[in-house]
C-alpha cells in the first residue's frame, strides 16, 4: 500500500473578534463529530475547499482492502452529503488537489487506479460535476504528489509523487489555468512522494514537509519552502520526526499552519506487523516547528487529510489508515479552540 500525503469551529467575526477569542483561549483541541451521514472508511482521498462554490469536497480514495472509490462528498457543516455528479474521475487514490484562487478552479491531478496504474489526467470541479481538462503539456503520470496554491506568487504547484515506475519524482509543475508548465528551480528537494504541502500566509510561502525519500530510502524529516521560483531547505531548531502521508493545511481561523499524524518507520501495533502511525499535532512558526499537546486527538493514522472550510470556519479531518493493516477510519474531527473559564 502506498499513501497520499492532505479550525476553530467556533464562528469568529472580524479580526477584532479573533483577537478577543484568542485572549480567552488557553489551548486548542481535536473534537470528534458524530454526523448523521458519512463517507465510508477510507484513506488516500482527495480533500479541498472550493472557494468559488463554497464547498468542501472529499473525493475517492481507497478502502483497507485496496479498492479505490469514485464518489464525491460535500461537508455541510454538521454532516456529510453525497454529491451526484454527471461525470467524474474513475476510481482513484492518491490524487493531488488544490484550489487555484487566480483562476477560480478546483484542480485535481493524477492518482492511481485499484490496479495500480498511475494517472496523468487533469480534472476540474464545476460545482455540480467533474470536467476532464485537456492541456498542451502535462506532468508525467503521478500519484501521491504534493499540491498547494501559492497565494503570493499566484501559482498552483505540484511537486514530487510516484511516477509510472513507482519511483519518487523531484519535478515541480505549475498550473497556468489552461495547461501545465514545468519549472526549473536552481535548488529542489530530493525525489519524494507522500509529502505534505500547504501555503502559509503568515510568512507568504509554500511549506513542504517529509515524504518518502529514495537516498537514503525511508521517511524524511526535511522542511522546504517555495519562494515562487526556487526551493529553500530550512533548518528548524525543532522538527517533527520523519514521516510520510501526514495531513497538513493552514487554519484561517486560528492562523496556524498545522500538521497531524502520518506514518513513521515500519513497526508493530501489538496485533501483528503493521505501520507505525502517528497522532501528534505540530504547528510551523515560519522558522521552526512546535508540538501542540491537545487533550484529545484522533487515533494515530496516515493517508488522512485536513482542510479548512471557508464557509463554516472549520478545520476538518476525516478518516485515514490505522496501524493495523486492513483497517481504515471513517471518523470526522474538528480542530477547535478551548476557552478558559
Amino acid at each position: 500500500m502506498v499513501w497520499l500525503t492532505a479550525s476553530a469551529a467556533a464562528t469568529l467575526g472580524p479580526s477584532t473578534d479573533l483577537a478577543a477569542a484568542s485572549a480567552r483561549t488557553t489551548s486548542f483541541n481535536w473534537v470528534e463529530q458524530h454526523p448523521a451521514r458519512s463517507p465510508s472508511a477510507r484513506d488516500s482521498y482527495a480533500f479541498a475547499y472550493d472557494a468559488a462554490t463554497k464547498q468542501l469536497l472529499l473525493l475517492a480514495g481507497e478502502n483497507a482492502n485496496g479498492n479505490a472509490f469514485d464518489d464525491t462528498w460535500l461537508w455541510a457543516g454538521k454532516t456529510w452529503r453525497k454529491a451526484v455528479p454527471k461525470v467524474g474521475p474513475p476510481a482513484t487514490l492518491g490524487a493531488a488537489i488544490a484550489y487555484d484562487t487566480a483562476t477560480k478552479q478546483l484542480i485535481m491531478f493524477g492518482g492511481q487506479s485499484t490496479s495500480g496504474k498511475i494517472q496523468a489526467a487533469t480534472w476540474e470541479w464545476t460545482g455540480t460535476t467533474w470536467k476532464k481538462l485537456s492541456s498542451k503539456t502535462s506532468p508525467p503520470a503521478l500519484s501521491y504528489a504534493a499540491c498547494a496554491y501559492d497565494a503570493k506568487s499566484k501559482q498552483l504547484i505540484v511537486f514530487g509523487g510516484y511516477n509510472s515506475s513507482f519511483n519518487g519524482s523531484d519535478q515541480t509543475w505549475e498550473w497556468t489555468g489552461t495547461t501545465w508548465k514545468k519549472l526549473s528551480p536552481k535548488t529542489s528537494p530530493p525525489a519524494l512522494a507522500e509529502s505534505s504541502m500547504a501555503y502559509d500566509p503568515n510568512v507568504g510561502s509554500v511549506l513542504l514537509f517529509g515524504g518518502l525519500a529514495g537516498n537514503p530510502f525511508g521517511p524524511s524529516s526535511q522542511t522546504w519552502t517555495w519562494s515562487g521560483a526556487n526551493w529553500t531547505h530550512q533548518s528548524p531548531k525543532t522538527s517533527p520526526p520523519s514521516r510520510i502521508a501526514a495531513a497538513m493545511t493552514f487554519d484561517n481561523s486560528t492562523k496556524q499552519l498545522l500538521l497531524f499524524g502520518g506514518a513513521g518507520p515500519t513497526g508493530t501495533d501489538g496485533g501483528g506487523v503493521g505501520i507505525l502511525t502517528l497522532s501528534d499535532t505540530w504547528t510551523w512558526s515560519g522558522s521552526t516547528w512546535s508540538e501542540l499537546k491537545p487533550k484529545d486527538h484522533p487515533a494515530g493514522r496516515a493517508a488522512t487529510s485536513v482542510a479548512f472550510d471557508g464557509s463554516t470556519d472549520q478545520l476538518l479531518l476525516f478518516g485515514g489508515a490505522s496501524s493495523k493493516l486492513g483497517t481504515d477510519f471513517s471518523d470526522t474531527w474538528l480542530w477547535e479552540p478551548q476557552s478558559s473559564s
